[in-house]
Protein backbone atom coordinates (compact mmCIF):
# COMPACT_ATOMS: atom_id res chain seq x y z
CA UNK A 1 0.00 0.00 0.00
CA UNK A 2 1.37 3.30 -0.46
CA UNK A 3 2.84 5.53 2.47
CA UNK A 4 2.07 8.77 0.42
CA UNK A 5 -1.73 7.93 0.19
CA UNK A 6 -2.20 6.72 3.83
CA UNK A 7 -0.38 10.16 5.58
CA UNK A 8 -2.42 12.19 3.41
CA UNK A 9 -5.43 10.61 4.17
CA UNK A 10 -4.73 10.69 7.97
CA UNK A 11 -3.91 14.30 7.83
CA UNK A 12 -7.18 15.42 6.11
CA UNK A 13 -9.39 12.50 8.22
CA UNK A 14 -7.29 14.76 11.19
CA UNK A 15 -7.31 18.32 10.27
CA UNK A 16 -10.24 19.16 7.90
CA UNK A 17 -13.38 17.01 7.77
CA UNK A 18 -13.95 13.76 9.72
CA UNK A 19 -15.38 11.65 7.70
CA UNK A 20 -17.61 8.83 9.91
CA UNK A 21 -16.46 5.97 7.40
CA UNK A 22 -13.03 6.32 7.84
CA UNK A 23 -12.71 7.01 11.75
CA UNK A 24 -11.15 3.30 12.31
CA UNK A 25 -7.78 2.49 11.12
CA UNK A 26 -9.32 -0.68 9.23
CA UNK A 27 -11.54 1.61 7.29
CA UNK A 28 -8.56 3.75 6.27
CA UNK A 29 -6.42 0.86 5.77
CA UNK A 30 -8.94 -0.34 3.19
CA UNK A 31 -9.25 3.32 1.48
CA UNK A 32 -5.57 2.89 0.80
CA UNK A 33 -5.44 -0.10 -0.35
CA UNK A 34 -8.72 0.47 -3.10
CA UNK A 35 -6.93 3.50 -3.62
CA UNK A 36 -3.25 2.36 -4.13
CA UNK A 37 -4.97 -0.03 -6.51
CA UNK A 38 -6.64 2.80 -8.66
CA UNK A 39 -3.20 4.73 -8.79
CA UNK A 40 -1.40 1.03 -10.47
CA UNK A 41 -3.86 1.04 -13.05
CA UNK A 42 -4.15 4.06 -13.76
CA UNK A 43 -0.08 4.21 -14.20
CA UNK A 44 0.19 0.89 -16.11
CA UNK A 45 -2.57 2.24 -18.87
CA UNK A 46 -0.36 5.90 -19.00
CA UNK A 47 2.52 3.64 -19.38
CA UNK A 48 1.33 1.32 -21.83
CA UNK A 49 -0.31 4.71 -23.44
CA UNK A 50 3.34 6.21 -23.81
CA UNK A 51 5.42 3.14 -25.31
CA UNK A 52 6.12 3.65 -28.58
CA UNK A 53 5.61 0.38 -30.43
CA UNK A 54 8.15 -1.56 -31.78
CA UNK A 55 11.16 0.71 -28.86
CA UNK A 56 13.31 -1.48 -26.82
CA UNK A 57 13.56 0.05 -22.92
CA UNK A 58 15.88 -1.40 -21.03
CA UNK A 59 15.03 -2.49 -17.68
CA UNK A 60 16.01 0.62 -15.38
CA UNK A 61 14.47 2.35 -18.10
CA UNK A 62 11.20 0.97 -17.83
CA UNK A 63 11.18 1.28 -14.09
CA UNK A 64 11.86 4.71 -14.33
CA UNK A 65 9.08 5.59 -16.45
CA UNK A 66 6.88 3.17 -14.13
CA UNK A 67 7.75 5.21 -11.27
CA UNK A 68 7.03 8.87 -13.01
CA UNK A 69 3.54 7.63 -13.95
CA UNK A 70 3.26 5.88 -10.24
CA UNK A 71 4.04 9.52 -8.94
CA UNK A 72 1.95 11.15 -11.35
CA UNK A 73 -1.54 8.72 -10.99
CA UNK A 74 -1.18 9.39 -7.04
CA UNK A 75 -0.79 13.26 -7.26
CA UNK A 76 -4.20 12.92 -9.39
CA UNK A 77 -5.73 10.40 -6.87
CA UNK A 78 -4.93 13.14 -4.23
CA UNK A 79 -6.07 15.68 -5.91
CA UNK A 80 -9.37 14.30 -7.34
CA UNK A 81 -10.25 11.32 -4.43
CA UNK A 82 -8.67 12.70 -1.27
CA UNK A 83 -9.09 16.55 -1.46
CA UNK A 84 -11.46 17.04 -4.26
CA UNK A 85 -14.10 15.51 -2.10
CA UNK A 86 -13.45 17.29 0.83
CA UNK A 87 -16.40 19.57 1.24
CA UNK A 88 -15.78 23.42 -0.78
CA UNK A 89 -15.39 25.30 2.67
CA UNK A 90 -13.78 22.07 4.80
CA UNK A 91 -10.28 23.62 4.68
CA UNK A 92 -11.09 27.26 4.86
CA UNK A 93 -13.05 27.14 7.68
CA UNK A 94 -10.85 25.10 9.99
CA UNK A 95 -8.18 28.10 9.30
CA UNK A 96 -10.47 30.87 9.80
CA UNK A 97 -11.63 28.87 13.11
CA UNK A 98 -7.45 28.84 14.14
CA UNK A 99 -6.97 32.42 13.61
CA UNK A 100 -10.09 33.07 15.68
CA UNK A 101 -12.46 34.35 12.60
CA UNK A 102 -14.83 31.34 11.86
CA UNK A 103 -18.42 33.05 12.46
CA UNK A 104 -21.15 31.35 14.09
CA UNK A 105 -24.46 32.53 12.03
CA UNK A 106 -25.30 35.46 9.96
CA UNK A 107 -22.93 37.99 9.27
CA UNK A 108 -23.93 40.94 11.50
CA UNK A 109 -23.53 44.49 9.71
CA UNK A 110 -19.55 45.94 9.59
CA UNK A 111 -18.16 48.23 11.19
CA UNK A 112 -20.35 49.67 13.97
CA UNK A 113 -18.24 52.85 14.32
CA UNK A 114 -17.53 54.92 11.70
CA UNK A 115 -16.84 58.87 12.07
CA UNK A 116 -16.57 61.31 9.60
CA UNK A 117 -16.89 64.85 9.78
CA UNK A 118 -15.14 67.11 12.55
CA UNK A 119 -14.51 63.98 14.74
CA UNK A 120 -12.21 62.27 11.87
CA UNK A 121 -10.85 66.07 11.06
CA UNK A 122 -9.56 65.85 15.11
CA UNK A 123 -8.53 62.32 14.62
CA UNK A 124 -5.99 62.93 11.84
CA UNK A 125 -4.86 66.13 13.25
CA UNK A 126 -3.80 63.92 16.85
CA UNK A 127 -2.07 61.41 14.05
CA UNK A 128 -0.11 63.77 11.65
CA UNK A 129 0.55 65.65 14.80
CA UNK A 130 2.02 62.07 16.35
CA UNK A 131 4.30 61.58 13.53
CA UNK A 132 5.61 65.30 13.03
CA UNK A 133 3.72 65.85 9.79
CA UNK A 134 2.14 69.54 9.51
CA UNK A 135 -1.39 68.44 10.07
CA UNK A 136 -2.91 70.85 7.63
CA UNK A 137 -6.94 69.26 7.97
CA UNK A 138 -9.66 70.91 6.90
CA UNK A 139 -13.17 70.29 6.04
CA UNK A 140 -14.38 69.80 2.32
CA UNK A 141 -17.17 72.72 2.57
CA UNK A 142 -20.04 73.93 1.62
CA UNK A 143 -19.15 74.13 -1.61
CA UNK A 144 -20.98 72.47 -4.91
CA UNK A 145 -17.60 71.55 -6.15
CA UNK A 146 -14.40 70.78 -4.87
CA UNK A 147 -11.65 73.23 -6.57
CA UNK A 148 -8.59 73.11 -4.82
CA UNK A 149 -5.09 72.20 -6.97
CA UNK A 150 -4.79 68.53 -5.93
CA UNK A 151 -7.38 66.17 -6.64
CA UNK A 152 -9.25 65.43 -4.07
CA UNK A 153 -8.60 61.24 -4.42
CA UNK A 154 -5.48 62.28 -3.98
CA UNK A 155 -5.87 64.08 -0.16
CA UNK A 156 -9.22 63.19 1.30
CA UNK A 157 -8.41 61.57 4.63
CA UNK A 158 -10.82 58.65 5.01
CA UNK A 159 -13.33 58.29 7.95
CA UNK A 160 -12.23 57.28 11.27
CA UNK A 161 -13.25 53.38 11.69
CA UNK A 162 -13.23 51.49 14.75
CA UNK A 163 -12.49 47.94 13.42
CA UNK A 164 -13.26 44.96 15.67
CA UNK A 165 -12.15 41.23 15.17
CA UNK A 166 -16.00 40.77 14.16
CA UNK A 167 -15.83 43.00 11.35
CA UNK A 168 -12.88 40.93 10.08
CA UNK A 169 -14.25 37.72 10.56
CA UNK A 170 -17.66 39.22 8.69
CA UNK A 171 -15.45 40.68 5.83
CA UNK A 172 -13.38 37.25 5.80
CA UNK A 173 -16.65 35.24 5.26
CA UNK A 174 -18.26 37.71 2.70
CA UNK A 175 -15.50 37.08 0.41
CA UNK A 176 -15.47 33.45 0.92
CA UNK A 177 -18.80 33.71 -0.26
CA UNK A 178 -18.36 35.91 -3.03
CA UNK A 179 -15.56 33.68 -4.14
CA UNK A 180 -15.85 30.51 -4.58
CA UNK A 181 -13.94 28.31 -3.06
CA UNK A 182 -12.62 25.34 -4.74
CA UNK A 183 -11.85 21.80 -2.28
CA UNK A 184 -8.42 21.98 0.03
CA UNK A 185 -8.76 25.82 -0.73
CA UNK A 186 -8.87 28.58 1.61
CA UNK A 187 -8.56 32.63 1.90
CA UNK A 188 -6.93 35.14 4.28
CA UNK A 189 -7.25 38.86 4.22
CA UNK A 190 -5.11 41.60 5.03
CA UNK A 191 -6.20 43.33 8.07
CA UNK A 192 -7.25 46.79 8.25
CA UNK A 193 -8.70 47.31 4.88
CA UNK A 194 -7.33 50.45 2.93
CA UNK A 195 -9.80 53.31 2.13
CA UNK A 196 -9.93 55.34 -1.10
CA UNK A 197 -12.41 57.94 -2.04
CA UNK A 198 -14.41 56.47 -4.64
CA UNK A 199 -17.05 59.33 -5.09
CA UNK A 200 -17.18 63.06 -3.73
CA UNK A 201 -20.63 62.95 -4.12
CA UNK A 202 -23.08 65.81 -4.88
CA UNK A 203 -24.37 68.57 -2.65
CA UNK A 204 -25.67 72.42 -3.19
CA UNK A 205 -26.88 75.39 -1.12
CA UNK A 206 -30.36 75.69 -1.74
CA UNK A 207 -31.85 79.75 -2.94
CA UNK A 208 -34.83 81.46 -0.20
CA UNK A 209 -37.96 80.81 -1.84
CA UNK A 210 -40.57 83.47 -0.21
CA UNK A 211 -44.32 82.57 0.57
CA UNK A 212 -46.41 84.06 -1.37
CA UNK A 213 -47.79 87.08 0.46
CA UNK A 214 -43.85 87.79 0.97
CA UNK A 215 -43.25 87.24 -3.04
CA UNK A 216 -45.73 89.70 -3.52
CA UNK A 217 -43.35 92.75 -1.41
CA UNK A 218 -42.33 94.82 -4.43
CA UNK A 219 -39.78 96.50 -2.59
CA UNK A 220 -38.21 93.90 -0.34
CA UNK A 221 -37.36 96.46 1.81
CA UNK A 222 -40.86 96.63 3.54
CA UNK A 223 -40.77 93.35 4.65
CA UNK A 224 -39.12 92.58 8.35
CA UNK A 225 -36.23 90.11 7.26
CA UNK A 226 -36.49 88.66 11.20
CA UNK A 227 -40.51 87.93 10.26
CA UNK A 228 -39.62 86.42 6.77
CA UNK A 229 -36.73 84.27 8.45
CA UNK A 230 -39.15 82.91 11.06
CA UNK A 231 -41.86 82.27 8.49
CA UNK A 232 -43.01 78.47 8.30
CA UNK A 233 -44.65 79.29 4.47
CA UNK A 234 -41.43 80.59 3.50
CA UNK A 235 -38.64 77.98 1.91
CA UNK A 236 -35.62 79.03 3.43
CA UNK A 237 -31.62 78.09 2.26
CA UNK A 238 -30.54 74.85 3.31
CA UNK A 239 -27.49 72.45 2.46
CA UNK A 240 -28.76 69.89 -0.11
CA UNK A 241 -27.16 67.11 -0.40
CA UNK A 242 -28.22 65.01 -3.79
CA UNK A 243 -25.36 62.15 -3.48
CA UNK A 244 -23.41 61.18 -0.22
CA UNK A 245 -19.92 61.08 -0.62
CA UNK A 246 -18.86 57.44 -0.81
CA UNK A 247 -15.41 55.66 0.65
CA UNK A 248 -14.58 51.96 -0.48
CA UNK A 249 -12.80 49.96 1.66
CA UNK A 250 -10.99 47.25 0.38
CA UNK A 251 -8.03 44.03 1.33
CA UNK A 252 -5.93 42.25 -0.27
CA UNK A 253 -6.88 38.71 -0.26
CA UNK A 254 -5.04 35.75 -0.60
CA UNK A 255 -6.35 32.12 -1.94
CA UNK A 256 -4.31 29.29 -1.08
CA UNK A 257 -4.57 25.53 -1.07
CA UNK A 258 -3.27 22.83 0.15
CA UNK A 259 -1.21 20.03 -1.36
CA UNK A 260 1.11 17.20 -0.30
CA UNK A 261 4.68 16.03 -1.79
CA UNK A 262 5.95 12.80 -2.39
CA UNK A 263 6.29 12.11 1.25
CA UNK A 264 3.02 12.74 1.93
CA UNK A 265 4.10 15.90 3.48
CA UNK A 266 1.63 18.61 3.80
CA UNK A 267 2.01 21.59 1.92
CA UNK A 268 0.72 25.16 1.45
CA UNK A 269 0.18 27.11 -1.65
CA UNK A 270 -0.42 30.42 -2.87
CA UNK A 271 -2.79 30.56 -6.34
CA UNK A 272 -4.17 34.00 -6.39
CA UNK A 273 -3.97 37.25 -4.66
CA UNK A 274 -6.14 40.23 -5.91
CA UNK A 275 -7.72 43.61 -4.10
CA UNK A 276 -11.35 42.85 -3.02
CA UNK A 277 -13.70 45.34 -1.72
CA UNK A 278 -14.61 44.73 1.92
CA UNK A 279 -17.10 47.16 2.60
CA UNK A 280 -18.73 50.78 1.60
CA UNK A 281 -19.37 53.41 3.15
CA UNK A 282 -21.49 56.04 1.41
CA UNK A 283 -23.76 58.39 4.29
CA UNK A 284 -21.12 61.13 4.06
CA UNK A 285 -22.04 65.02 3.34
CA UNK A 286 -19.65 65.83 0.87
CA UNK A 287 -19.08 69.06 2.74
CA UNK A 288 -17.71 66.54 5.55
CA UNK A 289 -15.33 65.43 3.68
CA UNK A 290 -11.33 65.71 5.44
CA UNK A 291 -9.06 67.42 3.17
CA UNK A 292 -5.29 66.80 3.85
CA UNK A 293 -2.07 66.63 1.88
CA UNK A 294 -0.51 64.40 -0.30
CA UNK A 295 1.98 62.97 2.27
CA UNK A 296 -0.84 63.03 4.88
CA UNK A 297 -2.65 60.98 2.66
CA UNK A 298 -0.27 58.29 1.97
CA UNK A 299 -0.25 57.78 5.66
CA UNK A 300 -3.03 55.72 5.55
CA UNK A 301 -2.41 53.60 2.72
Amino acid sequence: MSRRLAAVIDTIQRDYHNDPSLESEAARRDRVRTLTQLRDRMAAEAWEAARVPGSVQSGTEAVAAVQVELVRAEDEIIMTEIIGQLPDRAVHDHFARQAGLLLDGEIPVMPECVYGGYKSAQYWREQLAARQIEPEVHLRGEEPFYHEVDPIEDVALPPRVIWSATDHAAALEKVATQHRLEPGQWIELEWPPRASLWSEGYAYRTTFEPCEPHAELDDRDEADESVVGECDDCIQPDWFVEVPATWNFTAEMTRFEVAFDHAGEEQHHEVERDSVEVFQYSELDPAQIVIGTWRARSMTQ
